[in-house]
C-alpha cells in the first residue's frame, strides 16, 4: 500500500508540475511517458539487430513528429499520420535490412507499439487543441478531469478488490486485479 500510496503522489506532483507549465509542460511529459512506453513496449517484441533502422526512425523521426504536428495544432494530419503513413512506410524501412525472418510479426508489432505507445498517448495533450465555445483556454482542464477520472477508477478498483475480491482476473499478468474490483471501480 505504501508503495502505491508513493507511486500516486509522484504521478499527481507530476501531472500538476507538467499543468502548471501549461501546453508546453503538458507537451513534454506525454511526450516522455510515450517515449518510455514505446521502450518498454519494444523490449517485449520480436525486434532485432536487423530492425535498427526502423527503431530509430520509430523514435527519432516518427515519435517526435507526432508529438510536433500535436504541438502546431494540425488536427488533419496527427490523426493519420502513424495509421496511415507510418504504417505503410515503416515495412519498407524495415525491408532495407534484407531481413525476412518474422517479419510481418516485427512489423505488426512495431507498427501497434507507435499505434498505442505514441498515437494514442499523443492525443492527450491534443486535448488542449479542442475549441470548445465559451470555454476556449481550458483544455488542461480535459486533461485533468481524465487524469483524477483514470486515478479515481484505479483507487476505487483497488478498494473494491481489497474488500470484495475473491476472483482473479488474470493471476499471470496482475496477481492482485479482481472482477470484483474491476467491477466496484468501473461502476462507481
Amino acid at each position: 500500500l505504501n508503495d502505491r500510496t508513493r507511486a500516486w503522489w509522484v504521478m499527481a506532483i507530476t501531472i500538476s508540475v507538467a499543468l502548471l507549465g501549461g501546453r508546453t509542460g503538458v507537451l513534454i511529459l506525454f511526450f516522455i511517458c510515450s517515449f518510455a512506453a514505446l521502450r518498454e513496449f519494444m523490449t517485449l517484441t520480436n525486434a532485432s539487430r536487423a530492425d535498427h533502422n526502423t527503431l530509430v526512425a520509430a523514435f527519432f523521426v516518427v515519435l517526435p513528429v507526432q508529438f510536433y504536428l500535436v504541438w502546431i495544432g494540425w488536427y488533419g494530419m496527427y490523426s493519420i499520420f502513424i495509421p496511415v503513413y507510418v504504417f505503410l512506410l515503416l515495412p519498407f524501412v524495415s525491408a532495407l535490412s534484407g531481413e525476412t525472418r518474422n517479419f510481418l510479426i516485427r512489423i505488426s508489432e512495431m507498427q501497434w507499439a507507435l499505434m498505442i505507445c505514441v498515437f494514442c498517448v499523443s492525443h492527450v495533450p491534443a486535448l488542449m487543441n479542442l475549441t470548445i465555445p465559451g470555454h476556449e483556454g481550458r483544455g488542461v482542464l480535459l486533461i485533468a478531469w481524465l487524469v483524477i477520472t483514470v486515478q479515481l477508477s484505479d483507487v476505487l478498483q483497488y478498494v473494491w478488490g481489497k474488500l470484495a475480491g475473491r476472483h482473479k482476473i488474470a493471476p499471470r499478468l496482475s496477481p492482485s486485479k479482481t472482477v470484483e474490483g474491476f467491477l466496484g471501480g468501473a461502476l462507481s
